[in-house]
């Protein structure tokens, strides 16, 4: 097999965030953009029975909304305590009501997008890489020059580079990034060439997918915006614990779990969703052997020619 010579990433400039901020950018533009209309909106059906009512506006509300059952209309104190918040800060205006929630919205898109880039995957469409941090460097650190693996970095490169070309629209997916941008630029610019754009595309279309209208338009469904959010960062703290093993990521997923509990009981769902997760484990078990082969495969050759 030939590659062309890479540049190990480590021996790069640290590259810009900008591409990650002008896809956040891009989400929140075309979300607003496609609920402009809802912003002119008023209130709909049970928005009264909602939005806090006179006798709950004071200090003395906030403490009937979490402890006296019976207060509101459904025991989601996290999501009242919210509405009680916001009419302190923008009164009776369904103004605010309605930018907040495309905001939330956006805000969802954009970690269902940085969820997506951390919850494992394996299918037809593509291949999974498991561990790449110990393919790309000896130790399995993030910005360590002298133990990077060049030949790990040109094996990443080519197949990705191969499977591009032979194969237009599979995708390759990087477990254990680490936070290194360098593992999704272009192997023309010297990067491993994992596409980064698959996630944001995916979010892109939830945030403009018409079956969330009711959620954003409706002042009500508040409730499923910001439970989501508490969703995804539940989700993506315990993805981050099943990573490094640090019970304080454990704890604020439990925290955050919680908390979107109480604003919105579907939430409960969290757990068995994250068991379907180490089942794409064991699926992808075969890809593991295979980076572990390739790579034993290409320091065997270094040290034939070493000894040679």
């Amino acid at each position: 097999m030939q590659s062309a010579d890479p540049v190990p990433a480590s021996n790069q400039p640290t590259p810009s965030r900008f591409p990650t901020l002008v896809a956040v950018a891009a989400i929140f533009g075309v979300t607003l953009a496609a609920y402009q209309p809802a912003l002119n909106g008023g209130i709909l059906w049970d928005d009264a029975a909602h939005i806090t009512a006179p006798a709950l506006q004071g200090a003395g509300g906030l403490w009937r909304i979490w402890f006296r059952l019976g207060t509101t209309q459904q025991y989601y104190p996290l999501l009242h305590s919210a509405f009680w918040l916001e009419h302190r800060l923008w009164g009776d205006s369904v103004l605010g009501y309605h930018l907040l929630n495309v905001g939330l919205h956006a805000t969802a898109a954009c970690l269902f997008a940085h969820a997506l880039m951390w919850i494992e995957e394996c299918h037809a469409d593509g291949l999974r890489w498991d561990a790449i941090t110990y393919i790309r460097n000896i130790e399995g650190r993030n910005e360590d020059t002298p133990d990077d693996l060049p030949n790990g970095w040109s094996l990443m490169q080519w197949i990705n580079e191969e499977i591009q070309q032979q194969f237009p629209g599979k995708i390759t997916i990087a477990e254990g990034m680490h936070g290194n941008a360098w593992v999704t630029k272009d192997v023309g610019a010297g990067g491993a060439g994992f596409p980064a754009w698959a996630a944001w595309l995916a979010a892109a279309v939830f945030a403009l997918h018409p079956v969330c209208v009711e959620s954003v338009a409706w002042i009500s469904e508040q409730k499923n915006t910001l439970s989501l959010i508490l969703y995804l960062l539940s989700a993506l703290a315990y993805l981050r614990f099943d990573r490094e093993r640090r019970w304080s990521w454990y704890s604020l997923s439990l925290g955050l779990f919680l908390l979107a509990l109480l604003t919105k009981s579907v939430t409960a769902t969290l757990p068995a969703a994250l068991l379907v997760d180490p089942l794409s484990i064991t699926m992808c078990l075969f890809v593991t052997g295979i980076s572990a082969l390739a790579q034993a495969n290409s320091m065997s050759q270094e040290v034939t020619k070493l000894l040679q």
